[in-house]
């Protein structure tokens, strides 16, 4: 039974979540087999629903040890972007009633998003599509929460 979704408030720049990224768990044992210790780190990700994928710094992605599954072309605002990365991951969503689980595709971004920003990442509908999120704008809240199977 999923707990429930308690609800966070909105920041001036949207929904910020923190999300421990780590390695897929279909992955651990080959990490393990290379006596690699499986990492794991605590990254804010502001949610956007306008993303297609969930996309982090390619620097905080380097410090798990994950391996690129396939190279893929994003379309940012900014301009196109060739041949990011991406990887398995399993993301914990830090939200109240304890952390949503996903296993997704994460891409990673080189370079940094503009350093006065509060994330580190945009988690996006690759992740979100296992979730429901609710946004009230007039209350300055938002709440995630995975659906009960």
């Amino acid at each position: 039974m999923t707990a429930a979704a308690a609800w966070h408030p909105l920041i001036d720049r949207g929904p910020i979540v923190e999300v421990t990224v780590g390695s897929h768990p279909s992955f651990l044992s080959k990490l393990l087999a290379m006596d690699i210790e499986p990492a794991s780190l605590r990254v804010p990700l502001l949610v956007d629903t306008g993303a297609k994928h969930t996309i982090i710094e390619q620097h905080v992605l380097d410090l798990l040890h994950l391996e690129a599954h396939a190279f893929i072309h994003l379309t940012t605002p900014g301009g196109a972007i060739p041949s990011c990365p991406t990887y398995h991951a399993e993301l914990k969503v830090h939200v109240g009633g304890g952390p949503v689980i996903l296993g997704t595709s994460v891409v990673g971004l080189a370079g940094r998003f503009e350093p006065n920003l509060a994330f580190k990442g945009l988690l996006g509908r690759s992740a979100l599509k296992y979730v429901h999120f609710d946004y009230d704008g007039p209350g300055g809240l938002f709440k995630i929460w995975k659906p009960a199977r």
